[in-house]
């Protein structure tokens, strides 16, 4: 075997050899089996200099060189802005209002986050951002590959099915796609299909699969020539097998999270695609019986039991004007997964529902953004898929919410 390499080190470790270090240099580090630059960086100078017997100064330089070495080179910000615009995508919401505000849909290399309650349409939303990539050029998609994680086992292909169907036909409508002939059934196949082949779908059964699933993904995504990754939803198999309130179950929760957040970073950065994930808004009891737990710190989750609900589905919860029904007066709008996954989040796209004089209306809001302000577009549900509803008003409430957007990050209780 190599003396200089380490069968214990990563694959993915800087050797000491690959840096230029003179062979002396070099030979007493592994002498002392020290192989790679994050062996030897692990050591303060003090620890070197005892470790080798070598003089202060020394081990100063041998950290030094290994830093310079291990440390990310420097770029310039036009050099970063030029790189950005040849090799990211860009993948279209179909919300013409919101992909403007995102400045060209969703931004490659980074999370985006959708967080709303159930049946608000996020995963319709899913769907709707899966056919822009899958659909043929001809009818503004990427016609690119996709890979769609579903942990929540509704996944629905006859919805996606009634969508891409009505794509088809307004696009013949509207003149995109020249008049069917034949066979209808069998044009509208030959048309949908291969649309379908492009969606690569995976359902993880736990959590140990979805990591593991993740890491794989690694490699097809390269291989696949994946254009973007969709998981639906984050939350689900978390809840269900490690869902409990106690410490051991929130440190077992907070450690698989950093997981995924960083395969998913990693997915992301390194392929310049958009990863979007789904997230589930729940109403968490704001009470001070939990404040005095010493996990919860409240002004991180801007917990306001008796202030103004922030959003119209808080509303709803504490049944004050513009909500349904009142679920929970001390119930507070919260993202599940709390603050360390937020901080993993570099967009986050906040979904609700109104009801105002018996009608309702749905809106989504940028809540966290690096490249928008806060703003809010009316969105509703069809056969097509998720389109933005243009000319209305906005409701004061939404107006006035989508300058203070800030969702609190449940932590404690799910």
């Amino acid at each position: 075997m190599d003396p200089y390499s380490s069968s214990s080190s990563s694959s993915s470790s800087l050797l000491l050899r690959d840096t230029g270090l003179d062979p002396g240099s070099l030979q007493l580090l592994v002498q002392h089996n020290l192989h790679s630059c994050q062996e030897l960086l692990l050591l303060s100078a003090v620890d070197l200099m005892e470790r080798l017997d070598v003089p202060y100064s020394r081990a100063d330089w041998l950290l030094a060189h290994a830093a310079m070495h291990l440390a990310p080179s420097y770029t310039t910000a036009l050099e970063l802005h030029t790189t950005s615009r040849q090799h990211s995508v860009r993948v279209l919401t179909g919300l013409q209002g919101l992909d403007a505000a995102l400045r060209g849909g969703l931004p490659a290399g980074v999370i985006t986050e959708l967080v709303g309650p159930a049946g608000v349409g996020k995963s319709q939303t899913c769907y709707t951002i899966a056919l822009q990539v899958a659909l043929p050029r001809a009818l503004g998609g990427l016609e690119a590959m996709l890979m769609y994680i579903d942990t929540e086992g509704k996944f629905s292909t006859q919805r996606l099915l009634e969508m891409a169907s009505a794509r088809v036909t307004a696009a013949v409508e509207s003149g995109l796609l020249p008049a069917l002939s034949g066979c209808h059934t069998a044009v509208y196949e030959s048309l949908i299909e291969p649309v379908l082949t492009r969606m690569l779908i995976l359902k993880p059964d736990s959590v140990e699969q979805l990591q593991a699933q993740l890491e794989a993904l690694k490699r097809e995504v390269a291989q696949r020539d994946v254009k973007l990754v969709l998981l639906d939803s984050v939350a689900a198999l978390l809840r269900t097998e490690l869902g409990g309130g106690d410490a051991s179950a929130l440190a077992a929760r907070g450690e698989q999270l950093g997981r995924q957040a960083i395969a998913l970073k990693v997915l992301a950065e390194q392929h310049r695609i958009p990863v979007v994930v789904t997230n589930q808004a729940t109403a968490v009891k704001v009470l001070a019986e939990q404040h005095r737990i010493p996990v919860v710190v409240t002004n991180q989750v801007t917990a306001r039991p008796t202030g103004p609900a922030t959003h119209a589905f808080q509303q709803q919860q504490r049944g004050l004007p513009g909500g349904s029904a009142a679920t929970s007066k001390d119930g507070q709008l919260s993202a599940a997964l709390g603050t360390k996954w937020a901080h993993a989040v570099n967009v986050r796209l906040v979904l609700e529902r109104i009801v105002e004089g018996g009608e309702e209306r749905r809106f989504i809001k940028v809540a966290k953004s690096p490249m928008s302000a806060n703003q809010a577009f009316e969105y509703r549900i069809t056969p097509g898929g998720v389109v933005q509803v243009h000319g209305t008003v906005l409701p004061q409430s939404v107006q006035q919410s989508a300058l203070e957007v800030q969702i609190a990050n449940e932590y404690a209780a799910w």
